[in-house]
C-alpha cells in the first residue's frame, strides 16, 4: 500500500477586500554537507533524504491562485542510483507558469556543481510539459538537490503520494492558504499529526513523516489529508 497525502479543502467565506500576496520563497543551505545514511539503507541504490511538497494558495489581483513547490535531496549509493537520477524530469503546466528551478550536485569531496539554467530543455508528451536537465558529476556517495515552483490550476481537492521508488528518510507536506479558507486534515495508517501556524494573512498546515520504506516493503503506512 502506498503512502499518500490526500488534500481536500472547502471555502468557508470570502472577505470583501482581497489584497495580493507573494508566494513563499524556497531556499537551500549555501554550504551543504552530505547527510548520514542509516546502515540499513547502505544497500539501497538511492535514498530520498528529503522530499518536500508545498501547496500554496494566494490572492493575485483579486483571484485565488495555486502554486506548487517540490524540493528533494537524494543520496546516491551505486551505479543504479546514478543511472536513475542522472536526468531529472519536472512536470509543469506551461513555461510561463514557472517561478523557479534550481538544482545542484554535492560531491563527497565537498565540491558543488550547480545547474546552468541554459541546460534546461523542454519536452512535450501529449498535453504534458516537462523540464529536463542532466545532473553533472554524479558519483557514488554524492547527493543531488533540486527544487522548483510552478503555477497550477486551482482545485480544492488533491493527492500527494510520498512513497517512492526508493526509501524516504523524511517527507514534508505544507499547505499554505489565506486565512479565509477553511479545511480539514486527517492521517491514516500513520502516526504523523498535522501542526499549524498563522501569519498576518496566511495559515500554514504541516505534516512530517519519516522513514518511509520503498514500494516493495510490506506494511507501508497510508497518510491522508481530507
Amino acid at each position: 500500500m502506498k503512502r499518500m497525502l490526500l488534500l481536500a479543502f472547502s471555502i468557508c467565506a470570502f472577505i470583501a477586500t482581497v489584497q495580493s500576496q507573494e508566494i513563499a520563497s524556497e531556499t537551500w543551505i549555501d554550504k551543504p554537507v552530505l547527510h548520514t545514511v542509516d546502515n540499513n539503507l547502505k544497500n539501497e541504490s538511492a535514498i530520498l533524504v528529503f522530499d518536500k511538497r508545498r501547496m500554496e494558495y494566494i490572492d493575485v489581483d483579486k483571484e485565488l491562485t495555486l502554486y506548487k513547490t517540490v524540493h528533494k535531496i537524494i543520496h546516491i549509493n551505486d551505479d543504479k542510483g546514478i543511472e536513475t537520477f542522472n536526468k531529472i524530469y519536472l512536470p509543469v503546466t506551461s513555461n510561463a507558469d514557472i517561478k523557479a528551478i534550481k538544482a545542484r550536485t554535492i560531491l563527497p569531496n565537498g565540491k558543488i556543481i550547480e545547474l546552468n539554467e541554459k541546460n534546461i530543455k523542454d519536452l512535450e508528451e501529449g498535453d504534458r510539459i516537462y523540464k529536463i536537465f542532466a545532473m553533472e558529476g554524479l558519483e557514488k556517495g554524492c547527493e543531488i538537490e533540486y527544487y522548483y515552483t510552478y503555477k497550477r490550476e486551482v482545485s480544492f481537492f488533491g493527492m500527494e503520494i510520498f512513497q517512492a521508488r526508493f526509501p524516504v528518510m523524511e517527507s514534508r507536506m505544507e499547505l499554505v492558504t489565506p486565512k479565509r479558507l477553511v479545511f480539514e486534515t486527517r492521517t491514516f495508517n500513520s502516526s504523523a499529526k498535522p501542526s499549524g501556524s498563522e501569519e498576518t494573512d496566511k495559515k500554514w498546515t504541516i505534516i512530517t513523516e519519516k522513514n518511509i520504506p520503498g514500494p516493495m516493503k510490506k506494511n507501508t503506512a497510508l497518510i491522508k489529508l481530507t
